[in-house]
């Protein structure tokens, strides 16, 4: 029997039929050689990794889906219907089975992603501006979301309003600021833990029992009252497709589960901060969180809800001054100054009412 000799050629054929989706078992069949051959072929051919797992996986999705898959996971999860910004490899497995109705498992949504990242390395920070970007000219609500503690309250003195039972003596008082494209919105949580929770996985102690089952009933609590705070913007905004963009909160995985159409873009510390909404916050590069949040603040003790509101008021307005004081300082020298002066209360008027409040139980209006 004759042994057959391959041309380099026909290795290279072998090869490429196999990346474009050709079982090697009929490659074995077609050239007379055995899969071990093959493999050989294909690892002396330096063919490109990502094309080899492409080839690898086209038993369970043809070539040309892995194409359109693999250029969706290079875009926001949003844009594909999900609720949040992130790939992983539950909504991988669910985009293909509702899309392709193609059942894969985590091991290969895991390995999709990974070769989304490699074909279209884009910087995070790129990637990020671009996603809003295309979010906003699609017409969605983007509202960066910020909870900060402004201070503690006896929990005796908000029993009246009979919001609920608490567990604890004192509460934190959380301001929230959502800083829409048009409007700010405020609101007050109070919580008896941290409000916003940044924890990775906690190993606990079986003798702690007691106390996680505590933390996390009212860490449930928290999440429910986030998520009535977004349900009341999401109606002042008056739109369909909002996006709340904020920095990781492990309640955000709570609210996910609720049934709406709210949308959570995670970004990272480094960039969150620098996001603006240019109607009120481009004046000097200072957001409304940085003007409205004092680190010397975290304690102030509350003696009742009055003083909740009065503080609430005194940073807004604090704000206001200061914002258009700023779009005036320019033109001080120029033109009447009682025109001047004129033109700054009238801007202060318009720049008050940008603020919404939500919660009238704590911010009164005053």
């Amino acid at each position: 029997m004759a042994i057959i000799v391959h041309s380099d050629e026909d290795k290279f054929k072998c090869v490429n039929e196999y990346i474009n989706g050709a079982d090697k078992y009929y490659l074995s069949g077609k050239y007379s050689v055995s899969i071990r051959t093959i493999d050989r072929w294909i690892s002396k051919m330096n063919t490109d990794e990502i094309e080899l797992r492409i080839a690898r996986r086209a038993n369970t999705i043809p070539i040309d889906i892995q194409r359109e898959i693999l250029k969706s996971l290079n875009t926001n999860p949003i844009l594909c219907g999900f609720n949040s910004s992130e790939w992983n490899e539950i909504t991988v497995i669910k985009y293909i089975n509702n899309k392709y109705e193609i059942e894969i498992n985590r091991r290969m949504a895991k390995a999709l992603i990974e070769d989304a990242k490699k074909i279209n390395p884009i910087k995070y920070e790129n990637r990020i501006y671009n996603d809003i970007a295309e979010l906003d000219a699609l017409g969605y609500s983007i509202v960066l979301l910020d909870y900060i503690k402004i201070g503690r309250i006896d929990t005796i003195e908000v029993e009246a309003l009979e919001l609920r039972k608490y567990t604890e003596n004192k509460l934190d008082v959380n301001l929230v600021i959502a800083r829409a494209s048009d409007s700010i919105y405020l609101d007050i949580i109070l919580s008896e833990i941290n409000i916003v929770d940044k924890r990775g996985i906690v190993v606990t102690k079986v003798s702690e029992k007691k106390r996680v089952y505590k933390e996390k009933l009212q860490r449930r609590v928290i999440s429910d009252d986030k998520y009535e705070v977004l349900k009341k913007i999401k109606v002042a905004e008056d739109k369909e497709n909002i996006i709340f963009i904020t920095t990781y909160d492990k309640d955000i995985t709570k609210l996910k589960k609720k049934r709406s159409n709210i949308k959570y873009f995670i970004v990272g510390d480094a960039i969150y901060i620098e996001l603006l909404q240019e109607k009120y916050e481009d004046e000097d590069g200072k957001s409304v969180v940085d003007y409205m949040y004092d680190e010397n603040n975290r304690n102030r003790k509350y003696g009742s809800i009055r003083n909740i509101s009065q503080v609430v008021w005194g940073k807004i307005d604090a704000y206001v001054l200061k914002v258009t004081n700023d779009k005036f300082n320019i033109i001080k020298d120029a033109g009447n100054d009682k025109n001047i002066i004129f033109n700054i209360e009238k801007n202060r008027e318009k720049m008050r009412k940008t603020v919404k409040i939500l919660n009238s139980n704590f911010i009164h209006n005053i």
